[in-house]
Formats: C-alpha cells, sequence, structure tokens
C-alpha cells in the first residue's frame, strides 16, 4: 500500500525570533516517515504534534513511505519575524493618592519600537499625572510589526 500524508502543518504559518511553534502530522498506510530538517523523533501516527524554535525562516518536509516503498511528502515553511514586544515592569510612585498629588508612571521593556503610557504628561519615558479620580493607567509596546503588549495599573484617588 501506499502511504498517504493526512495533515502536515505549523500552527504558525510565521513566528517571532527565539519563540516556539508546534509542528503537526498525520500519516495513514505508512511503514517509515521523516521530517528534514530532523527536529524530533517521528513515527507513523493518524496525529501528533511537537514544539519546534525555527532559529531561520524553515522548510520542513515530511516523507513517508509505506509497503510499496513509494515516498510521498507534503512540505510547511515557517517564517521569522521580529521578537515579541514585552513590558517587563510598570513602576508607579504610588497606588494610592489625595486627589490633585503628583503621580509618575515608569516602564521598562524589550523589543518594542515604541511605548505610550496614557493619560499623562511624558516626562523622560515615563508619564506624570495629577488624577482627581481613581485612573487606570494604560502602559503598550508595540514593534515595528506592529505586535503590542499592554500592562494596566490602577491608582486609587482618596
Amino acid at each position: 500500500m501506499t502511504a498517504r500524508i493526512t495533515q502536515f502543518y505549523a500552527r504558525d504559518p510565521a513566528v517571532p525570533k527565539g519563540e516556539k511553534t508546534v509542528l503537526c502530522y498525520g500519516v495513514e498506510n505508512a511503514k517509515t516517515v521523516r521530517i528534514e530538517p530532523p527536529v524530533d523523533k517521528v513515527w507513523p501516527a493518524i496525529s501528533r504534534c511537537f514544539d519546534i524554535v525555527p532559529v531561520t525562516a524553515t522548510t520542513y518536509t515530511l516523507t513517508a513511505e509505506g509497503e510499496d516503498k513509494q515516498p510521498v511528502t507534503k512540505s510547511v515553511t515557517v517564517q521569522i519575524g521580529s521578537a515579541l514586544p514585552k513590558i517587563i515592569e510598570v513602576v508607579v510612585n504610588s497606588l494610592s493618592v489625595h486627589a490633585g498629588e503628583q503621580v509618575r508612571v515608569c516602564c521598562k521593556v524589550k523589543n518594542a519600537k515604541s511605548v505610550n503610557i496614557e493619560p499623562g504628561t511624558p516626562d523622560h519615558g515615563c508619564v506624570v499625572d495629577k488624577p482627581k479620580k481613581t485612573t487606570t493607567y494604560t502602559v503598550t509596546a508595540s514593534n515595528a510589526e506592529g505586535a503590542t503588549d499592554t500592562e494596566r495599573v490602577t491608582v486609587s484617588v482618596k
């Protein structure tokens, strides 16, 4: 019998550099299977998935052979994009203030092209504000491809 590849795909067709995705395959009537480049131990299975962490754009090729020794192949390519932005830390000088007291919100980020903190007035990478009521500050870090990471912190006004 000739083997048949029923599925072969990457969960994410593009992943940020250093991030993982999942590669899945399924075969019928196969005696042997292999994936090039090798990424994990593989065997004939109806459905199997495993983690991969490609470092460059990579085309994976699944080859299956049945009893008739006729190879069948299918390929999938995973592209590499920019690393995802990550907010590492949000620092607020106080989580509880009296109406009109100054609040300073700052953050540390990585892999970000831009950072926005709202509401407030920008001040050397932070924002300063004098809230009159309880206020939630939103920190958004973005990379060059538009991916974002967001954190919020609420300052209570007494």
